[in-house]
């Protein structure tokens, strides 16, 4: 019986993540964001705090190049899930806007 593709990330060690990035050469900018989001409460982070954090032009910007950045070390580690993903989201304006 094979595991998807969810399981088999969870099997993943520290260094199997180190081992791939090694292999897929992080850009400078890659590891900023890396850096942003290991260093957020919990390693929790919105793209709108990337965007701020790092300078881009607004949070659809730093979700592009993050979803970039994570496929490729996805398929590097051959564990990119095949099942589509749903995020549930409510849009709002702050009360400052």
């Amino acid at each position: 019986m094979s595991i998807d593709a969810l399981q088999r990330i969870e099997l993943l060690s520290p260094a199997d993540y180190v081992d791939a990035l090694k292999r897929i050469e992080p850009t400078e900018r890659q590891l900023e964001m890396l850096c942003v989001h290991l260093a957020a409460p919990d390693h929790t982070v919105t793209a709108r705090h990337l965007a701020l954090a790092l300078g881009f032009a607004n949070w659809n910007a730093a979700n592009l190049h993050y979803g970039k950045f994570a496929r490729k070390l996805c398929g590097e580690m051959n564990v990119a899930p095949a099942t589509n993903l749903a995020v549930l989201v409510e849009f709002f304006k702050s009360p400052s806007s």
